[in-house]
């Protein structure tokens, strides 16, 4: 996994830090939800609604920009590293440019996979590969 770097005064002064476990300033904690799998988006989305986070969800790299560009306010991404149409990489650029508070939190099964997309878009090529069971 991988966690984009938020400044924390900035971050704090957009009101993107929860004040209180799950819930923001604003009620619960709105998060983009960006699949490469649809029973595993559905099971990680059903499971973060049960923690009382506000879930959306997209299909791909176009469906998270569309929905990024309405102008809704997320305090998390939570997206695959691999994606039907593009790669995690693709929704950290967007949120570079245009959302710098954003927190962006990356998942994958196999570090390879973000050393892979790593390039210059700061995800951490030291990362560990995990043992599956």
């Amino acid at each position: 996994m991988y966690i984009r770097p938020v400044p924390e005064a900035r971050a704090t002064d957009a009101g993107l830090l929860p004040t209180d476990g799950n819930m923001s300033t604003n009620g619960p904690m709105r998060v983009l939800l960006v699949g490469d799998e649809a029973a595993r988006s559905q099971g990680l989305a059903q499971a973060l609604r049960q923690a009382g986070l506000a879930i959306d969800t997209a299909a791909g790299v176009r469906d998270a920009l569309v929905l990024l560009h309405e102008g809704i306010a997320w305090e998390a991404v939570i997206t695959s590293a691999k994606l039907p149409d593009g790669t995690a990489a693709d929704i950290l650029d967007w949120a570079e440019e245009l959302a710098p508070t954003l927190r962006v939190i990356v998942y994958t099964g196999a570090a390879e996979v973000l050393r892979e997309i790593g390039g210059g878009d700061g995800l951490d090529a030291s990362l560990p590969e995990l043992a599956r069971t």
